[in-house]
């Protein structure tokens, strides 16, 4: 039950910071604080619309060549595998 609660509050929280995201200055806070590696450890859940929220959201950080970098030193590529025996 409390995996259930915290799953739906993770989804609420990204859901909200992909809107705040829109504002240029706010994302760049964001990725100050370290936004683009908790969505990678994020990526380990099983909710599948958790998944597509964070990978939606990792999607809209990748136009900035930091993030990218930020993304690849993460080594995203590995979760991308266990993502998508879930979608």
């Amino acid at each position: 039950m409390a995996v259930v609660h915290n799953c739906m509050l993770s989804l609420v929280s990204y859901y909200l910071l992909l809107n705040l995201s829109e504002d240029l200055k706010v994302e760049l806070k964001m990725r100050n604080k370290g936004i683009v590696k908790m969505l990678v450890k994020t990526l380990d859940r099983e909710n599948v619309e958790l998944l597509i929220l964070v990978i939606s959201f990792l999607k809209k950080l990748s136009i900035f060549v930091e993030n990218k970098n930020d993304m690849a030193s993460t080594l995203i590529i590995q979760f991308f595998g266990t993502v998508w025996k879930f979608i």
